[in-house]
């Protein structure tokens, strides 16, 4: 699969407050998404500038384009079968499967994360984070 998909990423830093005696300091804490973020630039995906794994919800997993995309990366083969820039849901939810289907051959992977296709499309970030962490540990 050629991935014809450009998508960057702009660094966002979050910052937590930490008492320290009684004076206040500001800590930078970088977020779950934006650690993930940086992981998928490190592995070979590119993100849009737009893109953030930190709302709620995550539309760029919708068509399963991406997710092909990191899958094909991580494993070093191409995913057969994918549909590029899919309009319809059955073709979204297709390529979100063929994803899902290479990522069963992996014994660590939580099952429940393996069958979630709809939350997936739905771009569910808390399906979709868990998910990402888990291939990252993979």
């Amino acid at each position: 699969m050629q991935n014809t998909n450009t998508f960057h990423h702009t660094s966002k830093s979050f910052s937590s407050r930490r008492m320290n005696g009684s004076a206040n300091q500001n800590h930078h804490v970088p977020s779950e998404g934006f650690i993930l973020a940086k992981w998928l630039e490190s592995i070979g995906v590119k993100l849009k500038s737009s893109f953030s794994l930190d709302s709620p919800t995550i539309p760029e997993f919708a068509d399963g384009s991406l997710l092909c995309n990191i899958v094909s990366i991580l494993e070093h083969k191409d995913i057969q079968g994918v549909t590029q820039n899919p309009k319809k849901s059955a073709s979204c939810l297709h390529n979100i499967r063929k994803a899902l289907e290479m990522l069963r051959n992996k014994k660590n992977m939580p099952v429940e994360l393996l069958w979630s296709e709809q939350e997936i499309h739905k771009g569910n970030s808390a399906v979709i984070l868990k998910l990402l962490e888990q291939m990252k540990k993979a």
